[in-house]
């Protein structure tokens, strides 16, 4: 939701924390590749901040009444040594990028 926030309004592109803070809880370098990768979409799109609206609401939609899960620790979730998320992970984030096109955001 930052990353389509930041895109409308020419923001600046960080790297938030996926939990609380806790030892071995950061982000991993696939949350700042994903923001970019919203960010592009949102601008190749031509989004104005009323098309961006209805897409947040119905993200916003997704986290209604819902407690946030539990964080992953990066050890668990990404191999640092090739650079890619493991397969578990990674199946997080193909998830996630495929109920953000279903909602009609293009990504590749």
């Amino acid at each position: 939701m930052q990353s389509i926030e930041a895109a409308i309004n020419g923001m600046n592109l960080y790297a938030p924390r996926h939990c609380r803070t806790t030892i071995n809880h950061g982000q991993t370098p696939l949350e700042a590749e994903w923001m970019i990768e919203i960010a592009d979409a949102v601008i190749e799109q031509e989004f104005n901040r009323e098309a961006a609206n209805v897409l947040l609401a119905k993200i916003a939609k997704l986290f209604e009444n819902k407690k946030p899960q539990e964080g992953y620790s990066i050890m668990e979730s990404y191999d640092l040594i090739h650079h890619r998320p493991k397969p578990d992970y990674e199946k997080v984030y193909n998830h996630v990028k495929n109920q953000l096109k279903a909602l009609g955001l293009k990504l590749f």
